[in-house]
């Protein structure tokens, strides 16, 4: 779905579409695993559904210490953030699923995923493979648009996404259904209260919610026990 034209203006659509938003949105994210981060020596991190690298970003500008490795199921996605990224130290490894990742257990100090786990198909068992991939008191970082409890907000975000998403991308791409679906994708996906359940059945603890923009947007941090 995430190829050619609509790769090519994907940046774009983001700063468009969130009004620049997003930008600020991955910043905060990122300072908030930098203070985390900031004893730990050379930490690292891992940013599932990295896209073209933009958390992968983020999280170096707060911390050029760490080391960013980022995981994408889009190829031309990767082959962007590379072109991005070429005077910087990063590592990108492409994956088809995110239950497969080649690492072995409590590789990473941290874990990022900005506004990519409502595509994950079985958030159970992703979340899961997260909280095998964290060492021992490392933590789980999720930036996304949850399904809203207020109805006002709801419908707000709906007739936006409905209307703006579509029309920005045929402009930007001259595609419409790959924006559509991430659209739908939004107004289908879990509410905080749901997601976090999952996490809590996963075993992660000492959960916190941090609203942005009104609450359209959260921040879920979990951490994994330490031993």
């Amino acid at each position: 779905m995430f190829k050619g034209p609509v790769v090519r203006g994907y940046d774009a659509f983001n700063r468009i579409s969130t009004a620049g938003l997003d930008v600020q949105w991955r910043k905060r994210t990122a300072v908030h695993v930098a203070r985390s981060l900031a004893k730990a020596g050379n930490a690292a991190v891992l940013d599932l559904a990295c896209g073209t690298g933009d958390m992968a970003i983020a999280l170096k500008k707060a911390c050029q210490d760490l080391t960013a490795v980022g995981t994408e199921p889009s190829g031309e996605m990767i082959a962007r953030g590379r072109e991005k990224l070429l005077s910087q130290k990063f590592t990108f490894l492409p994956v088809q699923a995110v239950t497969d990742l080649p690492f072995r257990e409590a590789t990473f100090d941290a874990i990022t995923i900005a506004f990519g786990v409502r595509n994950f198909t079985d958030l159970y068992q992703h979340m899961r493979e997260c909280f095998r991939l964290l060492k021992p008191g490392g933590k789980l970082y999720v930036l996304e648009f949850f399904q809203p409890e207020s109805k006002v907000i709801a419908s707000f975000l709906a007739v936006y996404q409905r209307i703006a998403f579509p029309v920005i991308g045929y402009l930007l791409t001259g595609h419409v259904s790959q924006y559509r679906y991430l659209y739908r994708s939004i107004l289908r996906f879990k509410t905080l209260n749901e997601f976090c359940e999952i996490l809590k059945n996963v075993q992660f603890n000492k959960m916190k919610a941090h609203p942005m923009f009104g609450g359209l947007v959260h921040l879920i941090i979990a951490n994994k026990k330490r031993s």
